[in-house]
């Protein structure tokens, strides 16, 4: 069964492994809201005609109660999902995540190769240097839109985090 019936899983693939390049602390500033800070919150740029790219960023939850991260939603996007990358027989696959739990006093990271925000459909390109809306919806806390920085993705190849 496709879950992302528009975009094909190829195109997804792409989008995920381009943006796995980005730098694991490209992001700068922390927003606060409630017992959540969020960090280093980064979408990655795109080029003409991609149509789906990932945004990562840390989430501690500094409170006594797990919190629950629901899904996402941006005026650039058709639909965003949060994503799992897992590796089955060495091909990464993404599958959506569903909700993601942040245990009191704890942390989740959406990075590269694991969890991540995925944004598809793309209504337009995502240029270096410029900030796009990007709102997290949590089980308590509620509503958090960001003003999320794009940054340019290291030319294919290049390692480190």
């Amino acid at each position: 069964m496709n879950a992302i019936p528009s975009i094909s899983r190829r195109a997804l693939l792409g989008a995920v492994l381009a943006a796995a390049s980005l730098p694991l602390a490209a992001g700068t500033g922390e927003v606060r809201h409630g017992d959540l800070v969020i960090r280093a919150a980064r979408v990655a740029a795109t080029v003409k005609g991609q149509k789906a790219t990932g945004a990562f960023m840390e989430i501690e939850n500094r409170g006594g109660e797990a919190e629950v991260l629901l899904g996402a939603d941006s005026p650039v996007a058709k639909m965003v999902q949060i994503h799992r990358t897992e590796f089955e027989n060495g091909i990464a696959r993404m599958h959506p995540a569903g909700r993601v739990a942040i245990p009191a006093g704890g942390r989740v990271v959406l990075a590269r190769g694991g969890l991540h925000v995925m944004l598809m459909g793309l209504t337009r390109p995502l240029a270096p240097g410029e900030t796009v809306p990007l709102t997290l919806r949590f089980a308590r806390a509620g509503a958090v839109t960001l003003r999320v920085s794009v940054v340019a993705v290291r030319a294919a190849g290049a390692g480190g985090s």
